[in-house]
C-alpha cells in the first residue's frame, strides 16, 4: 500500500455489512407484521392491475426508513473506535461527528415529510418544500463549522474567504454538481458559477414540470 494512503477500516467495514445484514432482516420481518396495522389505519390502496381488489398496505416506506435510521443511530461510534481503543487518536473529531449528526437529522426530516405527504396527499407544488425542509439540517451544519456561506445569494450574510497565501482555505471534493461544472467549463468567477447553476435548476424545473403534466400522457390517461 502506498505511503500515503490511509489503511482500510477494516472493523468499522464489517460492522457496517453486519448492520446492513440485520437491518435487511429485520425490515423483511416487520413489513409483512405491520400489513393489517396499516390497513386499520386506512393507509391501503388497489391493485389496478390485478382482477382481485385486495387491500394493499401503503406507507410502508416508513419502517424501513425507521429500520435504517436504528441502524445509523447504532453506528454512529463506529467511525470513532480508534479514539476509544488505544492511542491513535490524537484528537476527538467532533467536526466529523456534527456531520454526521446532521445528515441524520436531514434523514429523519426527509422521512418524516414522505410519510406525511402519504397521509395528507400533498399537492406537487407543496412537495417542491420538502427537499428544502429537510436539508435545513445539513445547512445549519455546514453554517455552523464551515463559516458564513450559506445564504450569500440572498445577502443575508457575509461571506469569509482566505486570501492568497493563506492557510484558512476548506478543500473538498465531493463530487458534487458545482464540482462538475467547474470540472467541464474550468475556472470561473463566483458570479457566473451562480448564475449558471440557477439556469441549471431552471432548466430542470421546467423539464421536470413538463414531464410530469406532457409527457405523463404518453402512459397514463390524465
Amino acid at each position: 500500500m502506498p505511503e500515503n494512503m490511509s489503511p482500510v477500516p477494516v472493523l468499522p467495514l464489517v460492522i457496517n455489512c453486519f448492520l446492513s445484514l440485520l437491518g435487511c432482516m429485520a425490515t423483511l420481518k416487520l413489513i409483512p407484521a405491520f400489513k393489517d396495522h396499516f390497513i386499520s389505519a386506512r393507509l391501503y390502496g388497489m391493485d389496478l392491475n390485478k382482477i382481485s381488489k385486495k387491500e394493499v398496505p401503503e406507507s410502508q416506506g416508513v419502517i424501513s426508513g425507521t429500520v435504517f435510521l436504528i441502524i445509523l443511530f447504532c453506528f454512529i461510534p463506529v467511525p470513532f473506535l480508534s479514539c476509544f481503543v488505544g492511542d491513535q487518536c490524537k484528537g476527538f473529531p467532533h467536526d466529523e461527528l456534527v456531520q454526521l449528526i446532521g445528515a441524520l437529522l436531514a434523514i429523519c426530516c426527509m422521512i418524516f415529510l414522505g410519510f406525511a405527504d402519504d397521509v395528507l396527499n400533498l399537492r406537487w407544488r407543496h412537495k417542491l418544500l420538502l427537499p428544502t425542509l429537510a436539508s435545513l439540517p445539513l445547512l445549519m451544519v455546514y453554517f455552523t463549522n464551515f463559516g458564513n456561506t450559506v445564504a450569500e445569494l440572498l445577502k443575508l450574510l457575509q461571506v469569509q474567504r482566505g486570501q492568497e497565501g493563506d492557510d484558512d482555505f476548506i478543500e473538498c471534493n465531493n463530487m458534487t454538481l458545482i464540482n462538475l461544472v467547474l470540472k467541464l467549463i474550468g475556472p470561473t468567477h463566483e458570479r457566473n458559477l451562480t448564475a449558471i447553476m440557477l439556469i441549471i435548476q431552471v432548466v430542470g424545473s421546467v423539464l421536470a414540470f413538463g414531464i410530469r403534466y406532457h409527457l405523463v400522457r404518453l402512459f397514463y390517461d390524465v
